[in-house]
């Protein structure tokens, strides 16, 4: 008893191969909606075991397609999400500023350190971008918010 389930390549190929006894779930899957290209990752066989038909490294090769591509997809809509709110700010959305002192950390003899606020500059503004990545050469707040109030090593 063999039979081999389908699948769609990424490439744009349909593959079928030995779907006697199946062919009602061969249509089914072929023509509803549950068909998309997550599936296309996996070929599979049903057979004793429901082993792989596809080589590790095509496995591999696939799944990087994917993860890069959602990756870049995230990306692509943070910054587009980023610029639609740039178009109408508001106050602290995209961008928000920080204000908080400037605390050096000094080396002492002995590896202690005494912490002293800055006389140059007391004061320190950072500006931020509310999104997921760095846009426009500003940092997120959620990476800048942790990091305000650390002390500058000297």
């Amino acid at each position: 008893m063999y039979a081999k389930l389908f699948c769609f390549h990424i490439i744009g190929e349909f593959e079928s191969h030995r779907i006697q006894q199946f062919p009602r779930i061969a249509f089914l899957l072929k023509e509803s909606h549950l068909y998309s290209p997550v599936l296309s990752l996996l070929l599979f066989r049903f057979e004793e075991g429901m082993k792989f038909s596809i080589s590790p490294r095509l496995f591999f090769k696939r799944t990087l397609f994917v993860v890069v591509w959602a990756f870049a997809l995230v990306y692509c809509s943070d910054y587009l999400w980023f610029r639609v709110r740039l178009i109408r700010p508001k106050p602290g959305n995209p961008l928000e500023s920080f204000t908080g002192p400037r605390v050096l950390a000094i080396q002492e003899k002995g590896g202690r350190t005494s912490y002293e606020i800055d006389q140059q500059n007391p004061v320190q503004t950072t500006t931020c971008v509310h999104s997921l990545f760095q846009h426009a050469g500003f940092s997120p707040c959620w990476y800048v918010k942790p990091r305000l109030n650390q002390p500058i090593p000297m």
